[in-house]
């Protein structure tokens, strides 16, 4: 399984690392990967398909969504902290998969904000 891994909103000392897809992550990261960062859960809420979509086996107009129609979508976002200004470290995901399979990322690196003058 491909993980889809993203960083944002990056501080002067924190980083969020946001994966789908799966049902339990975490984020090693650090020299050795020694500190993790537990993801939490939210259902996003405004996820819809309808008619036009193209996704799954509805590969024209109205097979499958003949209305506009929620979607479960599901966002886990762990914040990794205590990061150093000029500094890159290697963080990893590790996910479960809803039939208990175990998911690592690939390793990649992150590192927060860097410091601005005047702040």
């Amino acid at each position: 399984m491909q993980l889809f891994l993203s960083n944002y909103l990056p501080t002067e000392t924190t980083v969020r690392v946001v994966e789908f897809p799966g049902v339990d992550h975490q984020v090693a990261y650090g020299e050795r990967f020694s500190r993790t960062a537990i993801a939490s859960t939210i259902k996003l809420s405004r996820t819809r398909e309808d008619q036009k979509s193209r996704v799954g086996n509805q590969t024209q107009d109205g097979q499958i969504y003949q209305i506009t129609t929620d979607r479960n979508i599901w966002r886990h976002e762990a914040e990794v902290t205590g990061l150093t200004q000029g500094t890159r470290i290697p963080y990893g995901v590790t996910s479960v998969r809803a039939n208990g399979e175990v998911v690592n990322s690939q390793v990649f690196t992150l590192a927060p904000n860097p410091h601005r003058e005047g702040r």
